[in-house]
């Protein structure tokens, strides 16, 4: 992680001043980003993620799939967006979505997530939501505002600064009236700050490099500045690694946990999860050149242990950028991670 602590602490303080967001999203202010151009059909989908969260609360499967694959707050065109349609939106020609689904069909990722609702593994369905699906089309977005500023494409509205305000929608989520809390990446990576001790100043450190880079490509597009915009993607793509890397960190540390408690049913669920952002975070290692053989062999162990799987982590990183500090990846906080789960305090 590159960006100067001097950067998190500015960026920081403008987030004390954070406030709602309108529906109409062009210039309005969010969690240290000003939007471009209107992109409310995206911060509407989590009304979907609230409406989800409920049916599963009441163990309403046909709810929970229904809303899935069919949208229901989102409006595009005459239909609905939908989490499917995220799911099973051909972006070939991306590297992150040809290493994701070499050797499936689009549908692979809805698939997994029916079956996993059908299974009662909810944690399992929620996890693919959010990675392979949201993180993936996110960063298709920040992609594809780089290579809009590459042909000259910068107007605010539909070009550039556009692709990079559906990015930001779906990292921080819609806030107001009617919004539930709780559910966006940007919530996860505060949370994963908390259990992996990746906090700066309260924050999580990762949120606060996105808000820099996610203006500093705006900034570039704007400037029609083609070098910058691809360095600013470059940056947030290492993002996108160390985040998806922590998950898996703290995912496997988890499923340890809860097995550790004998707590058969949640190691289960949780192994799942980890299965989840392994999915999305391995191929994405994969596309810069890292060799994940030894992480995947680690992960399919009957012995699950989490020092092997972070050891491998840790050797496929060296290999691939000897000068990476992997402290940026956090440690696994114990205490924090039990009560998150309802375990003990020790088993």
């Amino acid at each position: 992680m590159r960006t100067s602590t001097v950067l998190l602490a500015a960026v920081a303080a403008v987030l004390l001043f954070a406030g709602a967001q309108a529906q109409n999203t062009k210039g309005q202010y969010s969690h240290g980003y000003t939007y471009a151009s209107d992109v409310q059909g995206y911060t509407n989908m989590t009304l979907d993620l609230c409406d989800i969260w409920r049916a599963w609360e009441a163990k309403d499967n046909a709810a929970i799939i229904n809303i899935f694959m069919n949208g229901k707050n989102s409006r595009r065109g005459s239909g609905l967006r939908s989490f499917d349609l995220w799911s099973t939106s051909n972006h070939s020609g991306f590297p992150l979505f040809d290493k994701m689904y070499e050797g499936h069909a689009i549908t692979y990722f809805s698939d997994w997530y029916r079956t996993a609702v059908n299974a009662g593994s909810y944690r399992e369905a929620w996890a693919i939501i959010k990675g392979p699906i949201m993180v993936r089309y996110m960063m298709h977005e920040y992609e594809a505002a780089e290579e809009k500023v590459e042909v000259g494409n910068i107007g605010d509205d539909t070009g550039a600064p556009h692709n990079v305000d559906e990015a930001w929608g779906m990292w921080v989520g819609g806030h107001g009236p009617g919004f539930c809390n709780g559910t966006s990446l940007a919530d996860d990576a505060q949370t994963l700050a908390e259990e992996m001790g990746l906090e700066y100043t309260g924050y999580s450190a990762t949120n606060l490099a996105m808000i820099y880079l996610t203006n500093d490509i705006t900034a570039m597009a704007r400037h029609n500045d083609s070098e910058g915009a691809e360095e600013a993607y470059e940056h947030l793509y290492e993002q996108a690694w160390v985040f998806g890397v922590s998950h898996l960190l703290r995912d496997v540390y988890a499923a340890q946990a809860a097995r550790g408690c004998r707590n058969g049913p949640l190691e289960k669920e949780l192994r799942a999860v980890a299965a989840v952002t392994a999915s999305w975070i391995l191929p994405l290692m994969e596309t810069v050149g890292a060799d994940v053989s030894e992480i995947e062999a680690a992960l399919m162990a009957n012995n699950y242990q989490y020092t092997k799987i972070r050891n491998a982590i840790y050797r496929a990183t060296a290999k691939l950028d000897p000068e990476f500090d992997v402290e940026n990846f956090g440690t696994p906080n114990p205490r924090t991670i039990r009560q998150h789960l309802g375990l003990p305090g020790s088993c």
